[in-house]
């Protein structure tokens, strides 16, 4: 760890799906970070009516609405007296409403201004894109939701922080640099 060891905060990792998102948060982790999975993941996991392209709107509203409880419920039980690094944070949600078209829900909305993050960092799209069988987008759907995922942040008033393409160690080692910075 960096002499980010000194320094709190709750610290977010966002990008598109096939962004490398989880491999860092991986690789934070091993350095001795707290960190907190991507809700979505852990949902899609035990909810396999999900995991397929969501069939009506209605079930990506209650999907989303599930995923919210969920980041609430970890977010209040996040230790103060640490560095989080979050595998995405609730704006993250709203993407992935207005790709579909929706409005977002009001509860997301209000939940996106009240919490604070002390850093976004976006990560830039790996070369190789992957569906899984959690991860359903296309790679041209994942291109829009990293657009998408910029502009929540931002109408929010964060300025995110752009991870280039690097290996996942060096991308960590990004992040820790310029959280020392901070």
């Amino acid at each position: 760890m960096c002499d980010i060891a000194m320094r709190l905060g709750k610290f977010v990792i966002t990008g598109a799906p096939c962004t490398g998102k989880t491999t860092v948060i991986n690789e934070l982790s091993k350095r001795g970070y707290y960190t907190v999975a991507e809700p979505s993941r852990l949902i899609l996991e035990n909810h396999p009516e999900f995991r397929a392209s969501v069939a009506s709107n209605e079930d990506v509203d209650k999907l989303q609405r599930m995923i919210l409880k969920l980041q609430l419920e970890t977010e209040l039980m996040l230790p103060r007296d640490r560095v989080v690094f979050m595998d995405g944070g609730i704006p993250s949600d709203i993407a992935f409403y207005k790709v579909r078209g929706m409005a977002p829900a009001k509860e997301l909305i209000e939940a996106s201004k009240k919490t604070k993050y002390d850093a976004i960092f976006i990560l830039d799209h790996i070369k190789t894109y992957e569906i899984d069988s959690l991860r359903q987008q296309t790679e041209r759907e994942s291109k829009r939701i990293h657009r998408l995922l910029y502009e929540a942040y931002s109408d929010l008033g964060y300025d995110l922080i752009r991870v280039p393409l690097l290996a996942p160690t060096e991308r960590a080692g990004f992040i820790e640099k310029v959280i020392d910075s901070l």
